[in-house]
């Protein structure tokens, strides 16, 4: 105890306090940051509902719906094999951070709409999959255009790439943003 009463200790306990604070600080501002830029994602730029994460529903759904049109028509070549890989990854929830598995989803349904159209479709199954792929097509667009994307890019290259947060983030465990294309 003596040694907390002298002046080797209080130096002691005085930088371990603003070391401590400093660490701990930063953690809360990288946060912050963090989840400004997340709400973007989730609440849309202007707080409208008009968000990545809407967008990556509606491309789940629009797989989904493709998927149902495939079951139709099991006997066209590749078109049952691609129809159950691709709901395989339909199969579980998926998180909006779950970048990788959106895009995956996207490459899937497009392969299986190529299978598809190669098929001989009823007339109105044939408009259902043009109706799908086009609508593929603006949400690719709409998500690689969302104001989101460029906050995600400029926390992870300016503020987590930046000295403190590129020692404090990973310490911490602030992760970078994903990135929709």
């Amino acid at each position: 105890m003596s040694f907390f009463k002298s002046r080797k200790g209080g130096a002691v306990v005085l930088a371990a306090a603003v070391l401590f604070g400093a660490f701990f600080g930063s953690h809360r501002s990288l946060a912050a940051v963090r989840n400004d830029a997340w709400n973007v994602c989730v609440n849309g730029a202007n707080g409208d509902g008009r968000s990545v994460s809407n967008d990556l529903f509606t491309r789940f759904n629009t797989a989904s719906n493709l998927c149902s049109v495939a079951e139709r028509y099991p006997d066209a070549p590749g078109v049952r094999e691609q129809a159950e890989r691709l709901q395989t990854f339909l199969m579980d929830p998926i998180a909006p951070e779950e970048a990788e598995r959106y895009g995956t989803i996207d490459t899937e349904a497009r392969a299986l709409i190529e299978k598809l159209e190669a098929a001989q479709l009823s007339e109105q199954d044939a408009k259902y999959v043009s109706g799908f792929r086009a609508q593929l097509d603006s949400l690719e667009f709409t998500i690689a255009h969302d104001p989101y994307n460029n906050l995600a890019e400029e926390f992870n290259t300016r503020v987590l790439g930046g000295f403190p947060a590129s020692l404090i983030g990973p310490l911490t465990g602030v992760k970078e943003l994903p990135i929709y294309r």
